[in-house]
């Protein structure tokens, strides 16, 4: 009995034995390991590098991440921003966080140009509206309405309601554009081609579609109203270069004839000695003085003299002879007495 209760009491000492052996030893062991990796100063200096690429790798991690998120945002800008920042750590980064960066970069830059072609449209789609140009108006905005996945709800919201703003002013002014567009017909079938060409630009700018009801059975529309315009606008400019070209050729024609026909004689102006000869009146000549006959002798009576034409140039010479041959008759006369 006794030496039974002795063999159990000696295996209850080997078990604790054994079990306070093992604990010493993960103990001793646990030291010699921890007391190894603070003695050994190579091993932590190869460590450094590779915490320090780690802590980069994961910066990126995170800069791509707010990336991802800003481009689910439509923030462009502020998402190229943040792969600026995350392409400074190339050297650090794996395969995957560069392939993941490049993606972004071009979702970025695809947005970034979406959103800037976006805004042009809307612009030019405000001044066609102003201009009441409603069919250029909603082209601009339905082009800028295609892009709206790259775009704000915000701002896709506003494209909406510039879009129903244009189909309430169609409706509004379409019974204004189809009064335009029968005058436009009327001016056109009377030939003023130039107002009623004026007049359809008017009907096709403003984007409303006529029907065949409001046209009153016309199918020609705007458009082809339109090309008939130009097409008798250039008929008219060919025939009048062509009436040109005719009168120039007759023109030209004309020219050698004129040079051939003499011309004609002028007549020379009269000397002016003639004209004042011919102008002033004939002198009279004096009347010859008669002296008193002798009573033996009777005077002889003068012979008649013919009458002769003289030349206008002698009238002034005739006079003088007869006062010069009445002066000696006076001398003797007065001897006598």
């Amino acid at each position: 009995m006794q030496h039974t209760n002795y063999m159990k009491t000696m295996r209850i000492s080997r078990s604790w034995a054994s079990a306070w052996s093992g604990v010493v030893g993960v103990v001793l062991t646990g030291a010699v390991l921890l007391s190894g990796c603070a003695s050994s100063g190579p091993a932590g200096s190869a460590a450094g590098p590779v915490t320090e690429q780690g802590a980069q790798r994961s910066k990126a991690d995170q800069l791509l991440l707010i990336a991802s998120v800003e481009l689910k945002r439509h923030m462009y800008q502020a998402a190229q921003a943040e792969l600026d920042r995350c392409a400074k750590l190339d050297g650090s980064l794996t395969s995957s966080q560069k392939k993941r960066l490049a993606k972004y970069r071009e979702e970025a830059e695809a947005g970034i140009g979406a959103q800037r072609t976006a805004q042009e449209a809307i612009t030019q789609g405000d001044g066609h509206l102003q201009a009441g140009e409603l069919g250029a108006a909603a082209k601009q905005f339905d082009n800028a309405y295609a892009l709206r996945d790259h775009l704000p709800k915000t701002t896709v919201a506003r494209i909406r309601d510039k879009q129903q703003a244009v189909k309430t002013r169609k409706s509004a002014g379409k019974k204004r554009i189809v009064q335009l567009f029968r005058q436009s017909r009327e001016q056109y079938r009377q030939g003023s081609l130039d107002d009623a060409e004026a007049g359809f630009k008017q009907v096709d700018a403003s984007g409303i579609k006529l029907s065949l009801a409001d046209r009153r059975g016309d199918l020609t529309t705007p458009t082809g109203y339109l090309k008939k315009i130009g097409a008798a606008k250039a008929k008219q400019q060919a025939q009048e270069a062509a009436s040109a070209r005719e009168a120039a050729v007759a023109a030209a024609s004309e020219a050698p004839k004129k040079k051939a026909e003499p011309a004609p004689a002028v007549a020379e102006p009269a000397a002016e000695a003639d004209v004042a000869s011919a102008a002033a009146p004939a002198e009279k000549p004096e009347p010859v003085a008669t002296v008193a006959a002798e009573p033996s002798k009777p005077a002889e009576s003068a012979p008649a003299k013919k009458q002769e034409k003289v030349s206008k140039d002698d009238l002034a010479s005739a006079a003088a002879p007869s006062a010069a041959a009445c002066w000696p008759a006076r001398v003797v006369t007065t001897g006598i007495r």
